[in-house]
């Protein structure tokens, strides 16, 4: 929220972001600052308060592994883990591992192919609605239906751009009234 509220209010944006190119950004001084308190912090709170100048004893070497201790894991965040190996993890594996390739002309044939096939059943889904158009058409009382339902939508999209526009001048003009007696009395005045 803080950020939403710092990106939006325009003297606090150009106070840390405007002078990004001629001196040192001001976030960077204050996450310098700050990180420079929490080094003297934590010194001070690891040698519990005494000098620097204080000789530590040596580290004390556990003779087992503390059951305290959490292990850490360390792997590539970035790429997905599969529950099992298979072929789909090694091609995935291959293609994270190695460079930024072209897209292989294998893939690209089967996108070409996936588009053809997809393309043929709405082909004939439309074919199918104009057979069926047609022939309603083609009865009297289809004909009729298909002629007043044609008509229902041209004058309902008639009346939905009146309504936007009348509903836009009434948003621009919030004072109508105002406006027409300013109209009025600039071009009926002798």
């Amino acid at each position: 929220m803080e950020l939403l509220r710092v990106v939006n209010d325009k003297s606090r944006r150009e106070l840390i972001f405007g002078d990004i190119s001629r001196t040192p950004v001001f976030t960077h001084e204050i996450w310098q600052e700050l990180l420079l308190q929490f080094g003297r912090h934590y010194q001070n709170l690891s040698t519990r308060g005494g000098s620097l100048a204080s000789s530590r004893p040596a580290p004390v070497q556990p003779s087992g592994p503390d059951p305290r201790a959490i292990q850490v894991k360390q792997a590539d965040v970035f790429r997905p883990s599969f529950k099992s190996k298979s072929g789909l993890q090694s091609a995935v594996e291959s293609v994270l591992d190695g460079p930024i390739q072209p897209t292989p002309p294998q893939v690209i044939n089967a996108e070409r192919t996936v588009l053809q096939v997809g393309a043929k059943p709405l082909k004939q889904i439309e074919g199918l609605l104009e057979v069926g158009l047609g022939k309603v058409e083609s009865t009297r009382t289809g004909g009729v239906i298909v002629q007043t339902s044609v008509g229902m939508r041209q004058e309902m999209y008639d009346w939905i751009g009146k309504e936007w526009a009348r509903r836009n001048v009434r948003l621009s003009l919030p004072e109508p009234e105002a406006v027409r007696w300013i109209i009025e009395s600039t071009f009926t005045s002798p």
